[in-house]
Order: structure tokens, then C-alpha cells, then sequence
């Protein structure tokens, strides 16, 4: 019999205590037996996908977050991933066309497919999503735990506000052997770029069209001035043109950012951290990432 692993992370924002034995009734009837790990604390998925084996797939019940964890643990040959949302945000539902209900999500993915995927990259850490740099990194570093626990999203925007009021370092974006996004000229001064491997952003909003987890470049967004509409559309879900309120979109295999001070990250919807200098870019060996079967 066939074993598959469940990592879930019960602090996540929407996780529900029955899902995992759900989960388990499901693939029992199909002759998979199941184990479970529990996340006890942040970077725990990390050490659990690297510590398991013999196992035929990886589930990730959590947020956005713990699947970034988990996709960091794993070996280049390691066992394919699969994502059941539990978060507050759960981007990748979206992206991947999941059901938001995790029980409904757990069937279609009984019959998904492991495709290879590679990854974005970040200074050595792993993507799946975005990584973004400035503005967006400054929203989710200032929110609260507790906030987000009891208001969800809400507390995103509210920590936005709050950034939205700070000054963000100015930013320089280099694409090596490419041209850099839409109009903006090389070495102009940004306020908020980001890395998407990934069409949606903050939920179902799409931020970049052109992007994609099977694209061959990244989607790259630099916003040059009046940052404030681009941002209040991806809340609102309006679509804008291109470069609507200084907008950028590109693709690029490669980046280069330099910050004029310590400048905030943030990588899948999680903080990194602080830093004046980084180099992103698709890593070199894929993961295999179980995709759902188009919905007739």
C-alpha cells in the first residue's frame, strides 16, 4: 500500500481540526494509507518535508506560507507536493483553480497530476508564488498575529495603510540581457517591485497576466510613481492597463535589485526579512507540484 504525508499547520487562518481525517477516510478508499505531521512552530513544514521518506506524495494543509516551507525542505528528487488551503490568503488555490473548501480541494487533487515546476528563487530561498520587495514586504512585516487571526485579510489592509504612510527606499532593477518591464528605463528609481511566478497576488486578484508556475520567465512588476493605484485596484480586483499609475509588467529570467537603505521582503506571503541587494531568478532543479485536472 502507497503512503502519502499530510503537513498541516493548525495555527493556520482558516484550518479546520476535521480535514485531516477527512483527508484520510478519502485516500483509504482508494488503498493509500496516510500520515500525519503537525507544524509546531515557524520553519517546522521546512524540517518536516526534509525528513520524510518512503512516502509517495506530500500534502500541505496550511497557508501560502507553509507550502514556501515546505517546498524548501525538499530534495530536487524528493515527493511531489499537493496543496489543500488553509490560510488566510491562499493564493495558490487560485492560482491552481482549487475549491476554497479544502474538502472539496482534497478530491480534485486525488486525481492530479505531479508536474515539474521550477521554482523562483530569492537570495537561495525558494518561491512559488512572489517575492516582493518595498511596499507590499513593509505591509506584511507590520501585521499583528493576533490581528490577522481575528480579522484575516483585514488586517493586511490595515497594515497597509500604515505603510502606505512610511517612506519605502528607492529601488534600482537590472535585468541582465534583457530589457527591463515596459517603459521604465534602466536604473530609473522604483518604489515596489515584484517577482511573480504566479498570475494571482493577495487572493484572486491577478497582478501579472503573462506570469505563470510553467512560464519560462518571471513576471516582474515595477511600479515607478503613484504606486497607490495600482495598489488600490489589485484590492478592488478592477483591471487596469499595463502601465496604469507608473505599472510596469515584464518578464525576465533574471533580476538584480538594489535598495538605497535596508529595504523590507517578503517571499509567497511570509516576511524574509531586511536587505540592499538581491538576485532572483528560476532555480536551476524543479519540484514536482501536483496540478489539478481543468474542471469540466
Amino acid at each position: 500500500m502507497s503512503t502519502w504525508a499530510l503537513i498541516c499547520n493548525p495555527t493556520a487562518g482558516r484550518y479546520r481540526a476535521d480535514v485531516p481525517a477527512a483527508l484520510g477516510r478519502l485516500l483509504a478508499e482508494r488503498g493509500i494509507g496516510l500520515t500525519r505531521h503537525e507544524t509546531a512552530h515557524a520553519g517546522h513544514a521546512r524540517e518536516l518535508a526534509a525528513g520524510l521518506r518512503g512516502v509517495e506524495r506530500i500534502v500541505v494543509y496550511g497557508g501560502d506560507g507553509t507550502l514556501n516551507e515546505a517546498a524548501n525542505g525538499l530534495a530536487p528528487d524528493g515527493p511531489p507536493l499537493a496543496f489543500l488551503p488553509g490560510g488566510t490568503a491562499n493564493v495558490m488555490a487560485c492560482e491552481l483553480g482549487l475549491p476554497r473548501d479544502p474538502l472539496r480541494a482534497a478530491r480534485a487533487l486525488l486525481d492530479a497530476e505531479p508536474v515539474a515546476v521550477r521554482p523562483g528563487v530569492l537570495d537561495g530561498r525558494r518561491f512559488l508564488l512572489m517575492a516582493g520587495i518595498g511596499f507590499d514586504a513593509a505591509a506584511v512585516h507590520g501585521v499583528s498575529p493576533a490581528l490577522k487571526r481575528r480579522l484575516g485579510k483585514a488586517a493586511y489592509v490595515l497594515s497597509a495603510l500604515r505603510a502606505l504612510a512610511a517612506p519605502q527606499p528607492a529601488l534600482t532593477l537590472a535585468c541582465p540581457d534583457e530589457e527591463p518591464p515596459g517603459a521604465a528605463p534602466a536604473g530609473a528609481k522604483l518604489h515596489w517591485i515584484v517577482a511573480a511566478r504566479a498570475r494571482h497576488y493577495a487572493g484572486q486578484y491577478v497582478i501579472h497576466p503573462g506570469a505563470g508556475l510553467l512560464a519560462e520567465r518571471l513576471g516582474v512588476v515595477a511600479v515607478t510613481r503613484g504606486w497607490l493605484l495600482p495598489f488600490l485596484a489589485l484590492r478592488l480586483g478592477l483591471r487596469l492597463p499595463v502601465h496604469a499609475g507608473g505599472m510596469r509588467l515584464g518578464l525576465a529570467r533574471r533580476l538584480r535589485i538594489t535598495a538605497a537603505a535596508p529595504v523590507h521582503v517578503q517571499v509567497d506571503g511570509d516576511y524574509h526579512g531586511q536587505g540592499r541587494a538581491f538576485e532572483i531568478a528560476l532555480a536551476e532543479h524543479p519540484l514536482r507540484l501536483c496540478l489539478p485536472r481543468p474542471r469540466s
